[in-house]
């Protein structure tokens, strides 16, 4: 529960803050996670600036926004105490008055700061951003001539200006340069003007900020990205540390928190469409539109046995026929050159999923809609082969993703081999037509649930894949109504009847031949022909012993398990009680086992207890490890003796740990995870506290991802984690422990020197290989153990070195003793 606390004055504060405040603040971000930390009680005050979807009060009196939002996620693994401080007057006044009261220590933080050089002085920033927020261009949200994101119809667009919009108007100038439309700008004296003009129709579109939107107003375009962080006061260096690192675990745990809630407090989709007049009378005169599918696409587009079009695409186009009232009649072909004849023979009117990089319409008339789902198309490789090994090889890609390699110089056009489906490329994979290809990753998913099927093939969802994007092709590029009310169904529709949609798909269900039934589940099959078998063996030998007496018969019961035990493939043994013999049966050509050389067994025999195959008892030889089914035969309330088998289960339980290990990996680089790297650490840390710490985090890397891409942005990580490997594997454990950064527990490298010459190379790779390139640079905080009394305490240390680096500059390595 939050302690509220309403304060009134206004505090006096120099002029450098009335001028910056316009662009300080925005309070984004919140999280959604359901762990909750026992943590000691802290009480820590918080600005409350009163701001429409960030820091706000109900009627009732309820704090509520992305801010608060945010903050009661902090408090689930802190236990802190919120107290919201709230001030009267306008906003500047506010701001100003609790920006004062940060500075001198009556309150604790602030949200919603743009990080300033100048402020850096006054107070400690957080080490992660809690949210970003962009500039937007807005039109009314009754005018529908504006489609967001569709740059073909903006020309000469209407734009109301002022002088205090000069800078938002040069971000809008390289907007709309790099998407190639114009506007007209109509002056007005204030941005109140500028807001009376749109509402009666002088003007088309403002420009704004996408967490300060007018009411009655509607969002067509974000451009202009700026991160906003926490506020310390400073000194408070307890408090900042694990604000830092509670906001670091959130990163890790719930990487699509910030989307969400962007989208909780700050979109105007609702999934709502409201239609014009014209738009209206267009679906009532207007027959069934013929719209064509891919027929085995699973789980995207795809035809059953009776000729029934599902799957994602499929339910998206109900979808729109749901909320636009449009007919859609469905038509799927079985091969492309039957679609294409169709197409040209105009009995198509619109191609469901066309992505962007398709050469099916080459030579056509066409257009498309706004795109409505994106996917990443992941690369699979032949074994034999490594991902730096395929430049020169041959290639295999579904017709819909071809153009993106045509107009790339980065790969031989003639050794591209085009096939219709995903399932195509990837049998031919598997045949050695083709060296390596890239999937579609919903219909990879789909695929590799055969995954007997695809044996041979390696995956590698981090490296080198590409994104694409599917639009609905409009084959009559003249109808701008029809485009119209597709594209604003889309824009319309959230980002979670989307994922609805996906869910609903995604689990369909796998069609398989005898022969793909009998490679899929051999291993199952075999298991209940043994377990058959062994049934029948154990009911026999069973029988037997109640029935056989004499030493002949005994030595010929023998002889039979034996050759029962050969035709099997099993092994079973036999223990009597009384005598203390013990008997095993096993194929000719196995060595004989004795029951001392089967550790564990002769433990289960004295327990005298039945052992079922659900109970998982393991017993192991010199070098192998069987599984043990037991059952005890009684007489007289007495245990006469005790039947039993053991199943060669090596292999598997060498496969489990293989998993095991691959669940502690971290996907991307190869390294450990974050709670990995920290238990392992952790326990090195138990058993010899003298080794070092050293956290490594790469400069500017959300600028790095936003100019150059996320897919660039990959390489660089991935570089950066091969770079620390290759220098320090043999020296301890290397493990990512947040998007950017890592961490290095060094149990074999603790002499300051040694380990200087060690970073002093770490950086000259990078300059090597990514500075030049990208720009990338490197800050590293390095901590020993002196004066810690836990690994926490050490991480802690290290982790200030880091910070004092990234606050003088970035790019530098800091000694944690330079500044205890």
């Amino acid at each position: 529960m939050n302690n509220n606390k309403k304060i009134s004055g206004e505090g006096t504060m120099y002029r450098l803050l009335r001028k910056v405040i316009p662009v300080l603040f925005i309070l984004l971000f919140v999280f959604s996670n359901n762990i909750v930390v026992q943590a000691k009680e802290q009480t820590v005050k918080v600005a409350f600036p009163i701001q429409k979807g960030l820091t706000e009060r109900t009627e009732d009196g309820r704090y509520i926004g992305y801010t608060v939002d945010y903050l009661n996620e902090i408090a689930k693994y802190t236990g802190w105490k919120i107290e919201y401080v709230e001030v009267d007057g306008d906003l500047n006044t506010q701001i100003t008055t609790l920006l004062e009261w940060l500075k001198n220590g009556t309150i604790d933080i602030m949200g919603a700061m743009n990080y300033i050089d100048s402020f850096e002085e006054i107070y400690d920033y957080s080490g992660y951003s809690y949210g970003t927020t962009y500039s937007t261009l807005c039109v009314r949200e009754d005018d529908y001539r504006w489609i967001e994101n569709d740059y073909s119809d903006w020309n000469g667009i209407r734009v109301g200006y002022t002088d205090i919009l000069k800078q938002r108007f040069e971000l809008l100038d390289a907007y709309a340069e790099a998407n190639r439309f114009t506007y007209e700008t109509v002056e007005y004296d204030t941005e109140a003007d500028i807001y009376e003009a749109l509402k009666k129709g002088e003007i088309d579109a403002v420009v704004s900020v996408d967490i300060g939107r007018q009411e009655g107003t509607k969002s067509i375009a974000r451009f202009s990205a700026n991160p906003y962080y926490f506020a310390v006061t400073k000194g408070k260096t307890e408090l900042l540390t694990e604000l830092n690192q509670t906001m670091a675990d959130l990163n890790v745990t719930n990487p699509y928190l910030l989307s969400s809630l962007y989208e909780k407090y700050f979109t105007n989709k609702d999934g709502g469409i409201v239609l014009t007049k014209e738009q209206k009378q267009y679906i009532k005169k207007k027959k069934k539109i013929k719209v064509l599918f891919g027929n085995s696409s699973h789980p995207l587009q795809y035809a059953t046995e009776d000729g029934e079009i599902k799957g994602v695409m499929p339910s998206f186009i109900e979808y729109l026929a749901s909320i636009t009232g449009l007919q859609f009649e469905f038509v799927s072909t079985k091969t492309l050159e039957e679609a294409r004849s169709m197409i040209e023979k105009d009995e198509i009117d619109l191609i469901a999923g066309f992505s962007k990089y398709s050469n099916m319409l080459n030579g056509m008339s066409y257009r498309l809609s706004l795109p409505y789902l994106k996917a990443n198309m992941l690369l699979l490789v032949r074994n034999g082969l490594t991902k730096d090994e395929i430049s020169d090889k041959r290639m295999g890609i579904v017709f819909s993703e071809y153009r993106y390699f045509v107009d790339s110089d980065s790969i031989d056009k003639s050794k591209i081999r085009i096939y219709d489906t995903a399932k195509e490329c990837m049998q031919a994979l598997k045949r050695g037509e083709i060296d390596y290809t890239y999937v579609n990753e919903y219909c990879l998913s789909y695929l590799m649930k055969n995954i007997g099927n695809y044996q041979g093939i390696q995956m590698f969802p981090y490296t080198n894949s590409f994104e694409t994007e599917y639009s609905i092709a409009i084959l009559d590029p003249k109808d701008d109504i029809l485009a119209s009310i597709l594209n604003t169904a889309i824009h319309s529709m959230n980002n979670e009847t989307l994922q609805t949609i996906i869910y609903q798909n995604a689990n369909v269900s796998t069609p398989l031949t005898m022969k793909e039934l009998i490679e899929n589940f051999r291993l199952q099959i075999l298991i209940v022909v043994i377990v058959l078998l062994t049934l029948i063996l154990l009911v026999s030998i069973y029988m037997y012993r109640l029935r056989l007496r004499g030493h002949a018969l005994l030595k010929l019961e023998n002889s039979k398990f034996n050759k029962l035990a050969t035709m099997s493939g099993e092994i079973i043994f036999e223990y009597n009680y009384k005598t203390e013999q013990f008997h095993i049966f096993m194929n000719d050509d196995d060595k004989e086992l004795s029951l001392d050389e089967l550790s564990g067994l002769k433990e289960c025999l004295e327990e005298r207890s039945d052992i079922t195959a659900e109970q998982g008892r393991i017993v192991h030889s010199k070098d192998k490890k069987y599984a043990v089914i037991l059952e005890i035969a009684e007489m007289d309330g007495n245990e006469q003796y005790a039947i039993g088998k053991i199943t060669d289960v090596s292999a598997s339980i060498e496969e489990r740990e293989k998993l095991m290990k691959k669940a502690q990996i971290d996907g991307m680089t190869g390294l450990y995870n974050a709670s990995v790297t920290k238990q392992f650490a952790q326990d090195l840390w138990e058993k010899n506290t003298d080794d070092v710490v050293v956290i490594v985090d790469i400069d500017n890397f959300k600028q790095i991802n936003d100019s150059y891409g996320h897919s660039t942005g990959d390489k660089v990580i991935t570089g950066v984690a091969k770079i620390l490997s290759d220098i320090f594997a043999l020296y301890g454990i290397i493990g990512r422990i947040g998007g950017d950064e890592f961490m290095l527990y060094l149990n074999e490298c603790k002499d300051r020197h040694i380990l200087g010459v060690k970073i002093q190379l770490l950086q000259e790779k990078v300059r090597e290989q990514l500075e030049d390139r990208y720009g990338v640079t490197l800050s590293i905080g390095i901590a020993n153990s002196a004066g810690c009394n836990s690994f926490a305490e050490q991480f802690d240390k290290a982790d200030r070195a880091l910070y004092h680096v990234k606050g003088n500059g970035r790019n530098g390595v800091y000694y944690q003793g330079e500044i205890d």
